[in-house]
């Protein structure tokens, strides 16, 4: 089994020197879907078929390992760290912030505009922010993110796993939110927690994003 384009060719040639099934996750690349046993693409690559008999299964996400229960063990071993959360009862924004991939680069100024726009809504709306970087984030992105979350009083939980990382931090977040914001590139990516188990979400720019959080 594979995953990705630049792995189908390994899985096409280890395949056919075991005599074994390939499977093969997100787009095969150069290689075409003929030689595999089974394709795996989510439907937001909006893939063209191919001739041949290979079987597509076409998922509505992105494959993850999220479950009821991989929730429950993460929000337990989140607040089993930060014991202040338990006591905590105002509706909570989590804010995942990701780093540089191909085609997306992370900047300063716009985590800044982003932070003080999610400040302003959870003053406004009475909530309060978890917040989590990546191994991946940029430093300055890092310095922006604890420079105006640090100190504010409504960020109970803010992770920079550039100096702390947390295992729990993710799902724990994603346990606990009201609402999630994820910010990639120029798009915030906002899920409401209603929505995370139908596997809906939103995609908006900073401009409407409190006329998108005020439904």
């Amino acid at each position: 089994m594979s995953c990705g384009s630049q792995t189908s060719g390994v899985n096409f040639i280890l395949s056919r020197l075991f005599s074994t099934k390939a499977i093969h996750i997100l787009k095969t690349g150069l290689i075409q879907w003929r030689w595999f046993s089974l394709i795996v693409l989510p439907e937001h690559d909006k893939p063209h078929p191919q001739s041949g008999t290979t079987p597509v299964v076409l998922t509505k996400a992105a494959l993850n390992l999220i479950t009821p229960q991989y929730l429950k063990e993460q929000k337990e071993k989140l607040l089993l760290r930060y014991s202040h959360l338990k006591n905590n009862v105002r509706l909570k924004i989590g804010v995942l912030i990701g780093g540089n991939t191909k085609g997306v680069v992370y900047d300063a100024l716009q985590i800044r505009l982003l932070l003080r726009q999610l400040k302003e809504a959870a003053e406004h709306f009475n909530m309060d922010l978890l917040v989590t970087t990546s191994r991946r984030t940029p430093l300055a992105v890092d310095q922006t993110v604890i420079k105006e979350l640090r100190n504010f009083n409504r960020c109970p939980l803010l992770i920079i796993p550039n100096e702390s990382n947390i295992p729990e931090a993710v799902g724990g977040i994603l346990a606990l939110f009201g609402h999630v914001d994820c910010f990639r590139g120029k798009h915030f990516h906002g899920f409401r927690s209603a929505q995370f188990k139908e596997e809906n979400h939103c995609l908006f720019s900073h401009r409407q994003f409190f006329q998108e959080f005020s439904k």
